[in-house]
């Protein structure tokens, strides 16, 4: 457990943890995939040096690139929704150690942060390919590069990191917040020093620590984040590959692009209520390639796998709601589409970091779930080496 200050310390073994495992990470891949992963992880794998990048994207400088003048692209935040930010790539969507973890053997290590490079470069020639409807339909090698690409840009932000962290805290809090008094609180730990209960000053504390449930919260180490990022990106691909993928060509440039990439459709009729639309549950999944193409994934058999022009339903500002929709905290955008920023509505900078079922309560036991957050970023990662 730790306290609420971003800068805290993620050092120890907490959750029993002992050390990073790619082994672990990487089990739903078949045994020659993973022979392979391992290879490769070898090549790469070496503890944490001087020279080593630290600087880690979420959205990949490649991908950016693909919305950007001279390597300049422009950032609006929900938070302060009339300011814009011309900036370089090299300094958006960047948080410092975001994908550092401390491997078992080698100590801490930036291999996570290599093989997502590795990743990223694979996926950018078969997105070119299909701007320029080249080798359409993909071939298996070019969907199974963009299909990890996708499901890692999916988990890899600190958003997704910051979910998390709310929902486990939440988690570990929910069976704590009925106690009232000691003798509830002392029944509780009755498992405790082999079942001789806790001693006096283990109560206090205890029973200190639910009446207070607000002011402190749990947060899974560093190492937990990336395991659950790689073990997701890996299980959510099979989503991506068993669609049919289509390309949507608008007929000028004027796409957004923004922290949180993937778009996730659902038609009316297939909503339940109290779901949300993930890739699993998602009628399409929708992907802005650049400024004027939209990779399309989708199951209607009728539509298949085809180059389609946009119609009037769908056009640049209608897409681009649906980018901000789908945001975080910030939408990015080529200098020269500035003026479409007015054609779209910002989300409020007050939305819940997650929304859960189970009563309302359960949203005064941890920041931003079923409620307005107070702190809308995720711990940060430190070290030695980084104080």
């Amino acid at each position: 457990m730790y306290g609420l200050d971003d800068d805290a310390d993620l050092e120890g073994e907490p959750f029993g943890l002992s050390g990073f495992d790619f082994d672990a990470a990487f089990a739903e891949l078949a045994p020659e995939e993973q022979a392979e992963i391992e290879r490769y992880v070898n090549s790469i794998r070496r503890p944490l040096q001087s020279g080593d990048p630290r600087r880690h994207h979420f959205v990949p400088q490649r991908y950016q690139r693909r919305f950007a003048r001279d390597d300049k692209i422009c950032r609006v935040s929900f938070d302060e929704p009339e300011r814009i930010d011309e900036l370089k790539t090299i300094d958006n969507a960047v948080v410092k150690d975001l994908y550092t973890i401390i491997d078992k053997e080698i100590g801490e290590t930036v291999v996570v942060e290599r093989l997502l490079a590795t990743i990223d470069a694979a996926a950018g020639a078969p997105m070119d390919r299909l701007i320029l409807g080249v080798l359409f339909p993909p071939q298996t090698k070019d969907r199974m590069d963009l299909a990890m690409f996708i499901a890692m840009l999916y988990v890899r932000g600190p958003h997704h990191r910051r979910k998390t962290e709310a929902l486990a805290d939440m988690i570990h809090k929910a069976p704590w917040q009925g106690i009232r008094t000691r003798a509830e609180m002392r029944e509780r730990l009755g498992w405790m020093n082999d079942g001789a209960g806790p001693t006096e000053d283990e109560l206090c504390q205890a029973f200190d620590m639910v009446q207070h449930l607000d002011e402190w919260e749990v947060v899974p180490h560093q190492n937990d984040h990336i395991r659950l990022m790689l073990e997701l990106a890996v299980g959510l691909a099979p989503y991506l590959l068993n669609r049919y993928w289509s390309i949507c060509r608008l007929p000028v440039p004027g796409l957004f692009t923004s922290d949180s990439p993937i778009i996730r459709y659902q038609k009316p009729q297939s909503r339940v209520a109290g779901y949300g639309v993930g890739i699993g549950n998602a009628d399409e999944i929708w992907l802005p390639l650049d400024r004027q193409t939209v990779l399309m994934l989708h199951s209607e058999e009728i539509i298949g796998e085809r180059i389609i022009p946009a119609d009037d339903e769908y056009g640049i500002d209608q897409f681009n709601q649906m980018t901000v929709n789908h945001a975080v905290d910030e939408v990015y955008f080529h200098p020269d589409d500035r003026h479409r920023l007015t054609k779209v509505d910002l989300q409020p900078r007050d939305r819940p970091v997650s929304l859960v079922n189970g009563g309302g309560g359960i949203g005064l036991l941890t920041d931003g779930i079923n409620g307005s957050p107070s702190r809308r970023k995720a711990h940060r990662y430190r070290s030695d080496r980084s104080r």
